[in-house]
């Protein structure tokens, strides 16, 4: 007796990949860290070149704040839109064995694939996405024959699981 296994769910999941604008917040609050010091020290009267470095760490600041909420927006966007593809059963439904794996090197190339009843499917572990994307290099569960059934949205996995012997 065999039953698949459920691997991923992108609605199970939730949003992960927020993650992603934590660089941009970091660079912001450097910056504006920056600006504001440099900013007291030039109110003071002392070192009035800081008065550059006060704008170019305000303006490093503007930059980082543009791309957090640029990333937060792409990134919940995709996630909500591909949560609600599952949940609607807005989808594409594959099921068959692995064939023509091809895993994505540690060094992220090339990026993994592989092909179930001839629909070719590829991701790589650094891809911002909320879609499946656990590469065999970073403990993924894709081996060649697995018999899998996978629901994807426009090539992005919103559901993957996989058949297991009881």
């Amino acid at each position: 007796d065999s039953s698949f296994v459920l691997l991923f769910d992108v609605s199970r999941q939730g949003y992960q990949a927020w993650r992603e604008a934590l660089l941009p917040a970091v660079v912001t609050l450097v910056a504006l860290a920056l600006a504001l010091m440099t900013r007291k020290v030039v109110s003071d009267g002392q070192q009035p070149r800081l008065l550059l470095y006060s704008r170019v760490a305000s303006i490093i600041a503007g930059i980082g704040l543009l791309g957090f909420v640029a990333s937060l927006m792409y990134t919940w966007d995709e996630f909500s839109d591909l949560r609600q593809a599952l949940n609607s059963g807005a989808y594409r439904i594959t099921t068959g064995a692995v064939t023509e794996l091809i895993p994505e090197r540690l060094d992220g190339h090339p990026p993994e694939s592989f092909r179930v009843n001839g629909v070719r499917f590829e991701y790589s572990s650094s891809q911002v996405t909320s879609g499946f994307h656990r590469t065999v290099g970073v403990g993924g569960p894709l081996r060649e024959g697995l018999s899998v059934r996978i629901a994807d949205v426009d090539g992005k996995i919103v559901r993957f699981e996989a058949l297991t012997k009881n």
